[in-house]
């Protein structure tokens, strides 16, 4: 190759990669509109349903031309998007978040994808793979089966085991997009940035409740599902933390774990601080001995930044006792 088609071949992938850089940055403001109008149509009280059509329409054309877009919306869904009731069973109703929705309408738009363009192919290969199908094979069994013999309740049975799939199609989804390492980091910060909105919306809206909960949860929260991914994304977090060269992410990821453990203990979630327990044990076992040390006292830094607010430490400490003296208001 001679020197002109060295310089040209540089300047094209400089271009692409600034081409590259403007559609996430596109992606990114839209995904931040979406969200806002989510949550100012729910604070005044206004029907999200032409809004959620919109989306939808928007997610699926954003699926077939450029798979990445869709999936920065849908992590973005994951936590702040409103329920949609589907139906009213037997002493409780049905129903779905907006990105349950979306990961079946970015799922269709893929296969529409993979159908116009054959050098795609419909699935990437992974270890996983065969044990994901064999447990969607073992839940269909299973499930017939207890239907046949008039155990379970059909409408509800297909519900939650359409529920485990949806986990199985987006990392379908994800491992097919994946290309590069660039990626995975645009896709790690959207998860952050998102966890740091969902934090700041449970603590304003905490008086509410009297217990920090996910947007949109309606009138029956659960803080304990808030725990559960407080408790993930703070592994998340601690891991970024211990690993990144880049004092930037090091930074980010420390004021963002503080969020995430107000947070955490202001969902009052027995079963999440019994969950943070273990996890931090499991990382401390996983993690080089040499950062151990840092990391405990990062950790033991973060953990005194709720000491400075009594009634909560109070509130943590009688709701742990409850679990041992019912008797304990």
């Amino acid at each position: 190759m001679d020197k002109k088609s060295q310089i040209a071949c540089i300047n094209l992938s400089a271009t692409n990669s600034r081409l590259n850089n403007a559609q996430i940055s596109n992606s990114f403001l839209l995904g931040i509109v979406l969200v806002l109008a989510l949550l100012i149509f729910n604070f005044l009280g206004l029907s999200t349903n032409i809004l959620i059509i919109l989306l939808a329409a928007v997610v699926f054309f954003l699926a077939f031309l450029k798979t990445d877009f869709a999936l920065i919306i849908l992590i973005f869904a994951m936590l702040l998007s409103p329920e949609l009731k589907l139906i009213q069973l037997a002493g409780r109703a049905m129903v779905v978040r907006l990105d349950d929705v979306l990961i079946f309408i970015i799922f269709l738009g893929w296969l529409v994808k993979t159908a116009v363009n054959k050098e795609l192919g419909l699935l990437k290969y992974s270890v996983l793979n065969l044990p994901m199908i064999s447990y969607v094979i073992v839940c269909i069994i299973a499930t017939a089966t207890g239907i046949a013999i008039d155990y379970l309740n059909p409408a509800k049975s297909f519900f939650y085991i359409l529920k485990y799939f949806e986990y199985f199609l987006l990392f379908f989804l994800v491992n097919n997009s994946i290309k590069d390492k660039r990626q995975i980091r645009i896709f790690t910060a959207i998860l952050l940035i998102t966890c740091l909105i969902t934090c700041v919306y449970a603590l304003a809206t905490v008086g509410q409740t009297g217990r920090a909960t996910a947007p949109f949860e309606g009138s029956h929260p659960e803080p304990n599902t808030l725990g559960g991914y407080l408790v993930l994304l703070f592994a998340v977090v601690a891991g970024l933390f211990a690993n990144s060269s880049s004092n930037t992410w090091r930074f980010c990821c420390g004021i963002l774990g503080c969020a995430i453990i107000i947070t955490l203990l202001r969902t009052f979630s027995r079963g999440s601080y019994a969950a943070f327990i273990v996890m931090y044990l499991t990382f401390i076992a996983l993690t080089r001995r040499r950062k151990i040390v840092g990391m405990s006292i990062i950790i033991l830094a973060i953990f005194m930044i709720p000491m400075a607010m009594p009634n909560l430490i109070r509130g943590v400490a009688q709701r742990i006792q409850r679990t041992f003296s019912p008797d304990i208001v």
